[in-house]
């Protein structure tokens, strides 16, 4: 199973479907969801990420209590050390919970979390 950060809008967006074609469970979180819908900024956007998300996720994963339990826990963990915030902390819990490999460009947002299977898409990845 694999989870996609919001940041495959913006890859898609700009006409590149490589990514998603990549795999096979494709899933997206509630926040992630929420952040697509809030970043729309005409009624027009807002339905062409209506239809990107029909058509490219198998489902939209929510929150649990047991997901919002471990939100809560890598808050305390890393929101200090790393800077972990509220949204990231929901998505990174999801992608525990299912046991999933999130794939996001925001590796900073997520590489200190522990037990956490993260992807980084080859665009984002930096030559050494």
């Amino acid at each position: 199973m694999t989870i996609f950060d919001t940041d495959s809008w913006l890859t898609f967006s700009r006409g590149d479907q490589v990514l998603l074609n990549c795999y096979y469970q494709r899933y997206i979180t509630v926040v992630n969801l929420i952040e697509l819908y809030q970043g729309a900024p005409d009624k027009k956007t807002l339905r062409q990420i209506k239809r990107f998300v029909r058509d490219s996720f198998a489902d939209v994963l929510t929150l649990s209590p047991a997901t919002s339990l471990l939100a809560i826990d890598l808050i305390e963990r890393y929101a200090l050390p790393s800077g972990l915030r509220l949204a990231d902390a929901f998505i990174a819990a999801i992608a525990l919970t299912e046991g999933a490999t999130l794939v996001s460009g925001n590796y900073k947002h997520f590489r200190d979390i522990a037990g956490l299977a993260l992807e980084v898409p080859a665009y984002q990845r930096q030559a050494p």
